[in-house]
């Protein structure tokens, strides 16, 4: 589904007028929060919760167009990516066995962690201006795909240096994430392959002995 997201990024920044991407990640984040916790009468809750008061947040947005709305509406949407995250994660660090499914899993916790600080990047440039150095074409509507691409960009570690964080703040959250990234790859995600290897080549050998005997 991040997949999907990536691809539908691509097809709505074509569309003359104000950003779509913010509203394409609230509709991916409900979208994975609502299968992956269906399961549970908890879960449902919290998710129901957290897509209404989205909804009326995004609606109140569009039509009156406040700054506290605008500050409510990020902040709910980086409850819901938080409440999505440790969702995806939970499942993959209590997996007993680890399959595809788990490295995907992971997969999806890195692209989710990039989304997140992405949104807490908007919601720190937004409440405090000049927390970041963004290009001239990078602010208004452009300002939340800059930040997700500065926090993909962090999170890799690649750095460009294109856009910079300039308040305490903001240096504290991009080293932060910089330090997640490193730890997530060479930890979970190394663990993770490590163990999915370790089953398919014992897997392989048993069903070998098998064609022999």
């Amino acid at each position: 589904m991040l997949l999907v997201l990536t691809a539908l990024r691509g097809v709505l920044r074509m569309i003359p007028g104000e950003s779509h991407f913010h509203d394409v990640i609230v509709l991916g984040v409900i979208m994975l929060t609502v299968a992956s916790t269906a399961r549970t009468v908890r879960g449902m809750l919290i998710t129901t919760t957290l897509v209404l008061t989205l909804v009326v947040c995004l609606e109140f947005g569009r039509q009156f167009e406040f700054h506290r709305v605008t500050v409510a509406a990020t902040v709910v949407v980086i409850l819901c990516l938080v409440w999505c995250t440790v969702v995806v994660l939970g499942d993959v660090v209590r997996c007993s066995s680890v399959s595809l499914n788990e490295i995907f899993g992971a997969i999806c916790g890195y692209l989710l962690i990039a989304f997140l600080m992405g949104a807490s990047y908007n919601l720190l440039e937004t409440l405090y201006p000049n927390s970041f150095l963004l290009r001239p074409e990078d602010t208004g509507p452009g300002q939340m795909n800059a930040l997700v691409y500065f926090s993909l960009v962090t999170l890799s570690t690649v750095g460009y240096g294109d856009i910079v964080p300039l308040t305490r703040e903001a240096r504290s959250l991009v080293v932060m994430e910089a330090i997640i990234g490193q730890f997530y790859l060479a930890v979970l995600v190394a663990r993770l392959m490590g163990s999915y290897l370790a089953s398919t080549g014992v897997r392989v050998h048993r069903s070998e002995r098998e064609d022999v005997a």
